[in-house]
């Protein structure tokens, strides 16, 4: 029961304050101010309880047909359901307003919870009785539609699963068309809460899964205007569909088309979610020049340098172009350390090769290894110890030497101790041992002779390595 504390000896003005704050505010669906809030028995506006057990079921909904999508719809993005039909008489609710002014504390409670019962049919004569000279009329207006937004607005987690798992059942063009019209709708009044953004991605996935232009097109739109959360929502929609598109319509479908676009798109954010959807699809496609690649490979000779090199990446790690290394290998010598340490990470998260790396590497970490960076030099002995051969070994030794930051040293043994070619770093480190300008390596150098030890060489050829 809703109960009013104070009778009468209400604080007019500050309650006249209230109502024209909240009134102002009572059409937005972000009169989500109001989400998750309801009335107590006090009159107080508090947090709902924790929301039941989903009351629906994917299959089920699926044999109610149209009834059954609406149904969901209306309760998951309440902002698109049809208006609610007032079913008590205009005059009854009428003559139910004008008692929330009683003179009774009795009868204005009781007025206001029969209010609050009729529903939200009754919504536009609360709304105008929301704005009344009487201030009392008005605050208990405002409450009831408050409680309202808080049913309708909650959020609704438990729905989720049965939303998704229906979702993939849709296949008929009547109830895709109006799935299309309510997820756009839902769109262009925008997010609140990670359900309904959630609902919006299962909804637009439908769609895309359909794979026809006529529901892939009013969602193109949403990529270049508006909330930039909405763009990367539909943007992971085309990720979740594409995941299930045949490969022989791969390169073509809606959703491939969506993410090509988006790789192009003049938004460095939307474009950098694209390419790392890219990065996870490009394998799946079926020629050098599929729409994806080409995508790629604009954005790589585009004029954003953000933008270029995380195309670079991609075109470097996936389909071995070598001006896109090129570039990732230029980026280490960048004055911008966040970009030269995306490079290190993206070279270092290659798979080990151990074969002997090629000048280009080796001229772009030899100054890393050296660098006052501590974490520049790190990821540059990551990078290295990818790699085997005589080359590496010799870059690696000298940093044995490092005072200042010993774990720094401790790292590089344990990677030389990783060579696949004992006998040639054996000899690497003799050949160190007797040079005398080398002297202040010695101790080390001859600790990490120890922990090789006299087993017999095994030099692997780099095919072998990768293979044990």
């Amino acid at each position: 029961m809703v109960a009013f504390i104070g009778g009468r000896t209400v604080f007019r003005a500050a309650m006249a304050l209230f109502v024209g704050v909240a009134a102002a505010g009572l059409l937005l669906p972000a009169a989500v101010q109001a989400q998750g809030i309801l009335v107590d028995g006090d009159g107080m506006l508090v947090l709902p309880p924790d929301s039941e057990a989903s009351r629906f079921d994917a299959d089920q909904l699926e044999r109610r047909g149209m009834d059954g999508l609406r149904e969901i719809l209306d309760e998951l993005l309440p902002d698109t359901a049809a208006p609610a039909v007032l079913q008590t008489p205009v005059s009854q609710v009428n003559d139910l307003i004008s008692q929330l002014s009683h003179d009774q504390f009795r009868v204005r409670q009781s007025a206001m919870e029969r209010l609050r019962d009729v529903g939200e049919g009754a919504r536009p004569l609360l709304m105008r009785a929301a704005k009344s000279e009487n201030a009392e009329v008005s605050w208990r207006a405002v409450r009831i539609l408050r409680a309202w937004d808080a049913r309708k607005y909650a959020d609704k987690p438990q729905h989720l699963e049965a939303y998704s798992a229906y979702c993939r059942l849709l296949r008929d063009e009547s109830r895709l068309k109006e799935l299309l019209r309510r997820t756009t709708q839902a769109l262009e009044h925008g997010l609140w809460g990670e359900t309904r953004q959630q609902v919006l991605v299962h909804s637009a996935a439908a769609l895309l899964r359909a794979d026809k232009e006529e529901y892939a097109a009013p969602l193109r739109p949403f990529l270049e205007r508006g909330d930039l959360q909405i763009a990367l929502l539909v943007l992971e929609a085309a990720g979740d569909a594409v995941q299930n598109v045949e490969p022989a319509s791969f390169d073509r479908s809606q959703a491939m088309d969506l993410i090509v676009r988006a790789v192009g798109s003049p938004r460095e954010e939307v474009a950098a979610v694209a390419i790392n959807h890219a990065g996870y699809l490009i394998e799946r496609s079926r020629s050098a020049d599929s729409p994806l690649r080409k995508a790629l490979q604009a954005a790589f000779e585009g004029t954003n340098e953000s933008v270029r090199f995380q195309a670079a990446c991609v075109l470097m790690q996936r389909c071995k172009l070598e001006a896109a290394r090129d570039f990732v290998l230029g980026q280490l010598q960048a004055g911008d350390l966040s970009r030269k340490y995306a490079a290190l990470n993206m070279l270092q998260s290659q798979p080990p090769r151990k074969a002997e790396p090629d000048r280009k590497l080796l001229d772009a970490l030899q100054p890393l290894l050296n660098d006052a960076d501590m974490n520049t030099r790190m990821m540059a002995v990551n990078v290295l110890s990818t790699y085997a051969g005589p080359e590496v070994v010799r870059r690696l030794l000298p940093l044995l030497g490092e005072k200042k930051e010993r774990h720094i040293a401790m790292h590089v043994a344990q990677q030389l101790r990783q060579q696949p070619d004992k006998k040639m770093l054996r000899a690497e480190i003799k050949t160190v041992l007797e040079d005398p300008s080398k002297k202040s390596l010695h101790a080390e150098l001859q600790s990490l002779l120890k922990q090789i030890g006299d087993e017999s060489d095994r030099a692997e050829s780099p095919e072998a390595a990768v293979v044990r």
